[in-house]
């Protein structure tokens, strides 16, 4: 499937889960097919969404953009277990707080999370 495609898909689910005080720009690029369950795929767009907007409690901007690119020799150099190729990214930018350092440094662990008990 193509990244664009589900993400036009859950578009309109985006937009009521950010409220009116959040603007979604989607920037879809090139059309790349990937390998992937669409559902979860539209389950990261809405989970990324909904941390986005809870990053701006007082609204802004939410930019996701899809694009594909081809690893060159230099993206290679730092990623050699990567075959070499054309991939699909996916750029997600807000204008909310940012992680602190602390944060940043636990991200990525499992079932780590900052929202209060309840709340995600």
């Amino acid at each position: 499937m193509e990244p664009n495609v589900a993400l036009e898909s859950c578009r309109p689910l985006l937009s009521r889960l950010l409220g009116s005080s959040v603007r979604l720009e989607v920037r879809a690029g090139d059309a790349c097919r990937v390998s992937i369950d669409p559902s979860l795929l539209e389950l990261v767009f809405v989970n990324l969404a909904v941390n986005a907007r809870d990053a701006m409690p007082d609204g802004g901007q939410l930019v996701i953009e899809t694009k594909a690119v081809t690893l060159d020799a230099t993206i290679r150099a730092h990623h050699p277990q990567v075959p070499p190729g054309t991939y699909a990214e996916i750029i997600v930018s807000d204008t909310g707080s940012g992680m602190s350092p602390e944060v940043l440094e636990k991200a990525f662990d499992p079932f780590f999370t900052t929202k209060p008990t309840g709340r995600g």
